[in-house]
């Protein structure tokens, strides 16, 4: 963020995610904003304020004085930054963010920043999403790491009190609890084959 902050001549950067069932911005990242802002821009409708009105134009949008905008003169009012250039994260012809640059200078943005902040904006929805990609490979692979052991574990025993004796703690390992039971079930009452 720091070197996105010194190419744009920025005070402070938000990268601002869509929650797409929520139709909110998560916040990832951002740098240069006080605390008390940051809370309030994180879970905030995707239609609110300047990202919002970026993300349903799908264009950058280019604010030479917050105090002009509702939204931005909260904004100024709480950093005293007073210019906003933010442009759409798109990935794969999907608007998936807004990178969103704040300057303490009025008109700090020219035209060619925009061109600037929509190349970065694009290459960083790259690098989100291939990160996403990544975790999402490396819970798979967990996944079916924990399943091969399930089945190792299963067919390693052949009595039927192993096998039960077995599946609490696998059921523990797989899904992260601290303990599992096993219980059958019969016509009169519950009896735990095993904790």
């Amino acid at each position: 963020m720091a070197k996105v902050l010194i190419a744009m001549h920025s005070t402070a950067v938000t990268v601002q995610l869509i929650e797409p069932e929520a139709r909110s911005f998560v916040l990832l990242s951002q740098s240069g904003l006080p605390t008390s802002l940051v809370a309030d821009l994180d879970g905030i409708a995707a239609d609110h304020g300047l990202p919002g009105r970026v993300l349903a134009d799908e264009k950058p949008v280019l604010c030479h004085d917050l105090a002009t905008d509702k939204w931005g003169a909260t904004v100024m009012g709480a950093t005293g930054l007073r210019t906003y250039l933010g442009a759409p994260m798109r990935t794969g012809g999907k608007t998936t963010g807004v990178l969103s640059m704040y300057s303490d200078g009025l008109y700090a943005y020219q035209t060619e920043d925009i061109a600037l902040l929509t190349s970065i904006a694009d290459q960083l929805a790259i690098i989100v999403h291939n990160s996403q990609l990544w975790a999402l490979t490396q819970q798979r692979l967990r996944q079916l790491n924990l399943l091969y052991e399930v089945g190792s574990a299963l067919h390693s025993h052949l009595q039927l009190d192993q096998v039960l004796q077995t599946l609490p703690d696998l059921a523990v390992d797989i899904g992260g609890a601290s303990c599992a039971w096993l219980l059958r079930s019969c016509r009169s009452h519950t009896t735990p084959l095993s904790t």
